[in-house]
């Protein structure tokens, strides 16, 4: 597991997610919405999801993280290694540099701004939580 918490500033919370049924119930919902199924393609049952948060968190390579923004839940986030990554055969990573994939869960926050604000300090963050790191990836689309 790369992180077991994300110190990010206010307004943001990050608590991580551990593949609880409950968790995997909530992902599925909103993996299933029309515009995340579009970029992330992976409109999964509540069981997989529950047994793909337990997988990243229980691997080296990333830690499943919910967002939330003012208290309301904002985005899932995979924080992980490019080095142990599909993305490890485009170019060189280090075993510091991190990498997230991003998906903003609730359509009613998105077009205001926030995702940007909110990538802005999730990069300074993992920066922060990862010193050697020279690189932050983020993916997809």
């Amino acid at each position: 597991m790369i992180a077991d918490r994300l110190d990010l500033p206010t307004p943001w919370a990050a608590r991580p997610l551990s593949g609880t049924v409950e968790e995997g119930r909530r992902l599925s919902r909103w993996m299933g919405q029309e515009y995340l199924v579009e970029t992330w393609d992976q409109a999964w049952p509540p069981e997989r999801w529950s047994e793909e948060l337990r997988r990243l968190r229980e691997s080296r390579e990333g830690g499943p993280f919910l967002i939330t923004y003012e208290g309301r839940h904002f985005a899932y986030v995979e924080v992980y290694r490019p080095l142990y990554s599909n993305i490890a055969a485009f170019q060189p990573w280090s075993r510091h540099d991190l990498g997230f994939h991003l998906a903003i869960v609730d359509r009613a926050l998105t077009g205001r701004g926030l995702g940007t604000a909110f990538v802005s300090d999730l990069v300074r963050t993992l920066f922060r939580c990862s010193p050697g790191a020279e690189r932050v990836a983020a993916e997809p689309d």
